[in-house]
C-alpha cells in the first residue's frame, strides 16, 4: 500500500491537540550511503522518523532506551543484524557510521530485526532533521513533498470519525490545493499489522494505530 504523505501534517495536528490522539509522528525514508572502517553499503532500509513513532509501535529494545535514542540530532539506531554488519561482536553504542559521505552517526540504540513482512519496514532510523541535510532542503512547510508516512495512536475510547471531523476542521482553508496532483483521499486503521480501509480524510493518507480494549 503507498501511502505518500507530507512532512508538516504531523506538527500542525500536534500542536492543535486533538481531542482523542495520544500520538503522532512522522517516518520516511531513501537508500542511503552509510560507512564505517572501510566497509560501505547502499541501505534500503534507511529511514528518518520523529522520536514519538517509537510509542505508537513497539519495538523490541537490545540497548538503549526509546525515550531518548533520537534525541540528538546526529543519533542513529539499528536493527540488530545491521549493528553485525558494520560492527560485528563489537558493542556499537557510541560507534559512529558516516552518511553520504558526510554527515557522522552516533549509534544509540539497537532493536531486534522487525519481519519482513512488516509494512513498517525499517533497519536503521535516523531524526527527522537528518533528512533535511540529505535532501538539501527543510521540507517542514512544504505541502507537496510526499515521502512521509504519518501515524496516529489514538486513546482507548476515541473513535475515528471524532478524530477525522477534527482533523478536517485543522485542514480547512490550510492545506494548499493542487489541481495537478493525482492524490487520494485515504484514512487506514492499523489493527494488528492488517489494513481497514475506512473513508475518505486528507488528500494523502494518514494511518491510525487504535489500541485493543481491555477485557473487564
Amino acid at each position: 500500500h503507498p501511502a505518500p504523505n507530507v512532512a508538516p501534517l504531523a506538527p500542525l495536528l500536534a500542536d492543535r491537540e486533538i481531542a482523542g490522539m495520544a500520538e503522532i509522528a512522522r517516518i520516511g525514508g531513501m537508500h542511503a550511503l552509510i560507512s564505517c572502517d572501510g566497509k560501505v553499503f547502499y541501505e534500503d532500509g534507511f529511514r528518518w522518523a520523529d522520536g514519538d513513532i517509537f510509542n505508537i509501535f513497539t519495538f523490541n529494545w537490545l540497548q538503549g532506551s526509546p525515550t531518548r535514542v533520537l534525541s540528538e540530532p546526529d543519533s542513529v539506531v539499528l536493527a540488530e543484524s545491521l549493528a553485525r554488519k558494520y560492527f560485528g561482536s563489537e558493542d556499537p553504542l557510541g560507534k559512529t557510521l558516516l552518511l553520504e559521505n558526510t554527515w557522522p552517526l552516533k549509534v544509540t540504540g539497537v532493536f531486534r530485526d522487525l519481519p519482513a513482512n512488516s509494512h513498517l519496514y525499517a533497519e536503521m532510523i535516523v531524526p527527522i532533521g537528518t533528512a533535511w541535510k540529505m535532501l538539501e532542503f527543510d521540507y517542514s512547510n512544504n505541502w507537496s513533498y510526499t515521502n512521509f508516512h504519518t501515524y496516529l495512536r489514538l486513546e482507548p475510547e476515541a473513535t475515528i470519525d471524532s478524530v477525522m471531523t477534527q482533523v478536517d476542521e485543522v485542514l480547512a482553508g490550510i492545506v494548499p490545493f493542487d489541481e495537478h496532483l493525482d492524490a487520494h483521499n485515504r484514512l487506514d486503521h492499523l489493527i494488528d499489522g492488517q489494513f481497514l480501509r475506512r473513508r475518505i480524510l486528507f488528500r494523502r493518507r494518514l494511518f491510525l494505530r487504535k489500541p485493543k480494549r481491555r477485557r473487564q
